[in-house]
């Protein structure tokens, strides 16, 4: 009897180091399917921080046009600076899962820039801890990772807080 219960508890250790050591490969490559989610190739790791948060996509853009502040928002700084955009999308680089509708590249969407498009620097508020960006005008690129969230009127809002400016 003794022996069997031995020879039953290395078995069972022998099948928890097998699966270990099988999730542990599994979690060093992207498989088919997340690639297939995220708009990579199998097998290798996308550039930035992975997995993406759900309901967000990392992505390249365009400022086209820069949208009149809106002085009936009742948030600062949105209501002092100009916060929204319309930004071309040039190049998505993954989503984390639930996104609703995920941008296309080549289009024209709408994001809110939560610090605003202007330098922090330049904010007459209080700078927020550890922000500090250099700010977008129109024709400049910038890479970041949008929020992309559903209304219940059937519009998105996109959304984007640190964002990295293009240096020439």
């Amino acid at each position: 009897m003794k022996k069997l219960i031995f020879i039953l508890s290395i078995v069972f250790f022998a099948q928890c180091k097998t699966s270990k050591s099988n999730i542990e490969k599994s979690n060093d490559h992207i498989t088919a399917s997340t690639a297939t989610q995220n708009n990579v190739q199998p097998g290798t790791q996308p550039t930035g921080a992975y997995p993406l948060e759900p309901g967000t996509c990392k992505m390249h853009g365009i400022i086209k046009e820069i949208l009149p502040v809106d002085k009936t928002n009742d948030s600062e700084p949105c209501n002092l600076y100009p916060c929204k955009a319309r930004v071309e999308i040039t190049q998505m680089n993954g989503c984390g899962y639930g996104v609703p509708a995920k941008p296309e590249v080549g289009s024209v969407v709408t994001i809110n820039f939560i610090y605003t498009l202007m330098p922090t620097a330049e904010l007459k508020l209080k700078n927020p801890p550890g922000v500090a960006l250099n700010g977008l005008k129109v024709g400049d690129a910038f890479d970041g990772q949008i929020k992309i969230k559903n209304r219940l009127n059937e519009t998105t809002d996109i959304s984007i807080g640190i964002y990295d400016t293009e240096r020439n």
